[in-house]
Parts: structure tokens; sequence; C-alpha cells
């Protein structure tokens, strides 16, 4: 689960990290365009999101 803090919007998507592409280090993980509309993030702006393991649905 990825979460916003900022405005407590919340996604659930599988997300992995890869330090093979440049500016992707093991504290960056790589989102859809739909996970960022969701998560109300823009292109380009800062961001401190939360990622954490899904509870069971």
């Amino acid at each position: 689960m990825i979460i916003n803090p900022e405005n407590r919007q919340k996604v659930l998507r599988y997300a992995m990290g890869q330090a093979a592409y440049t500016g992707m280090t093991k504290e960056a993980i790589g989102i859809d365009y739909d996970a960022m509309d969701s998560l109300g993030v823009r292109y380009g702006q800062d961001v401190h999101l939360v990622i954490r393991p899904a509870s069971r649905l």
C-alpha cells in the first residue's frame, strides 16, 4: 500500500525498486500515472510517500 500522508490518499500497487535505472536507488520506487493521480502527486513535485505491506482485503 502506498500512502500520501499529506492528503491521506491511498493506493494498492505492486511496487519494486530498480537500481539499474538512473536516479532509482534502493530508497526509491517508480509508480504509474494512475497511482500518481490517485495520490494527488504531480510530476516533478517532491513528495514523501509511505510504503507498507497491505493488510488482508
